[in-house]
């Protein structure tokens, strides 16, 4: 049963579909955005994405460490 959590938050597969994602800037900032906003884990990004989960988190920590 999904959280009511989450219950208004975009498909994973709207969020973050490749063909949109032109640049690796605009893929950082939709893997940010799928995570720190819309609450999917690293796991689910990274399986959509064909990326490994540790990839994903070196993407968000980035941008932690270059603010």
């Amino acid at each position: 049963m999904p959280s009511r959590r989450f219950a208004n938050r975009p498909e994973l597969e709207t969020a973050l579909t490749r063909g949109k994602l032109y640049s690796k800037a605009r893929c950082d900032a939709a893997i940010r955005v799928g995570h720190l906003k819309h609450g999917y884990t690293l796991s689910e990004i990274g399986s959509h994405l064909g990326s490994h989960y540790t990839t994903v988190s070196k993407v968000i920590n980035q941008t932690r460490i270059a603010k």
